[in-house]
């Protein structure tokens, strides 16, 4: 019973693979592209604020330090 509805349902669906809805689906693709290399570029931005926050964080221990114990 199940082998029998696989092929029907594909029949069904074969005139929105066809050439008319080709850019269609190129279209989609390229959208699903694109979402995908934003939140590529998104994370990246958010790990760099990230690292530049405890960059700056450790860099003010250190002079912290070198003003306590090193200018004495």
């Amino acid at each position: 019973m199940m082998q029998n509805m696989i092929p029907k349902s594909l029949k069904g669906m074969k005139f929105y693979f066809t050439t008319v809805y080709q850019e269609i689906w190129v279209g989609v693709g390229q959208n699903l592209d694109m979402v995908q290399l934003y939140a590529k570029y998104y994370f990246k931005v958010k790990i760099a604020v990230a690292f530049y926050a405890v960059w700056r964080t450790v860099l003010q221990i250190i002079c912290i330090f070198i003003e306590d114990y090193v200018v004495e």
